[in-house]
């Protein structure tokens, strides 16, 4: 399944905000010296962000949403750091989505992960700590 050119660029466009003691925001092809921090704080040089809400991107009911977010938390917490995040459209056309900051997760689990919860993307950090948005059904960016 590819998704359309608008979507992707609602996703590039994205807020993606992470609820760290020192709260930031992640875009898409931008630095992030906050994020570079929590790496060396925690010694790891990778982590994404990821959401398990609105799968496909077709909106589902809030209690939907909350059991995805749960299984997710299962999922991850078993095996990384997991600091609460969300992702937020500057422009309003999207609900605000709870997310998550996993520390430490290769992209490949990442990717896994985010395909198992029928998402169409995720954002991606390596040590450059520049996120790219990956997307899981078509090419990335």
């Amino acid at each position: 399944m590819n998704i359309s050119e608008e979507l992707t660029e609602a996703y590039i466009k994205t807020h993606y905000i992470v609820l760290h003691e020192k709260q930031f925001t992640l875009r898409i092809g931008k630095r992030s010296n906050n994020l570079l921090e929590i790496f060396k704080e925690q010694g790891v040089n990778r982590g994404a962000f990821v959401t398990a809400c609105n799968p496909y991107s077709r909106i589902v009911s809030p209690e939907i949403n909350t059991k995805l977010l749960s299984e997710l938390y299962s999922i991850l917490s078993n095996d990384y750091m997991v600091i609460s995040g969300i992702a937020k459209d500057p422009e309003s056309k999207w609900p605000l989505e709870k997310s998550f900051m996993v520390l430490g997760i290769s992209m490949e689990d990442a990717m896994n992960i985010g395909r198992s919860f029928n998402q169409n993307a995720l954002v991606w950090c390596g040590m450059n700590t520049i996120p790219k948005l990956l997307i899981l059904t078509e090419q990335n960016f």
